[in-house]
């Protein structure tokens, strides 16, 4: 499948690892979360911060331990799993 998107470069971002509800990752990476919704709520706080309306983000892998829809509809961007 090819895709074209005309965006600024500035709007693009890449990310990978971010693991949204995944409670046994705060563990394993030493996270310094006390839960799961601490940590998803920090993630989409600085998600929001940086990521504008309109931008674009590729995430590389190991999105979400979770149902996608109601996590997508709280980050900000056009996103590529």
């Amino acid at each position: 499948m090819k895709l074209k998107i005309k965006q600024n470069i500035e709007r693009v971002y890449m990310t990978a690892d971010s693991h949204f509800s995944h409670e046994n990752i705060i563990k394993y990476c030493d996270r310094p979360f006390d839960s799961v919704e601490e940590m998803d709520r920090t993630l989409i706080d600085n998600w929001n911060a940086v990521v504008p309306e309109d931008g674009v983000v590729i995430h590389a892998g190991d999105f979400a331990f979770c149902i996608l829809l109601p996590l997508l509809s709280n980050l900000m961007g056009l996103l590529f799993l």
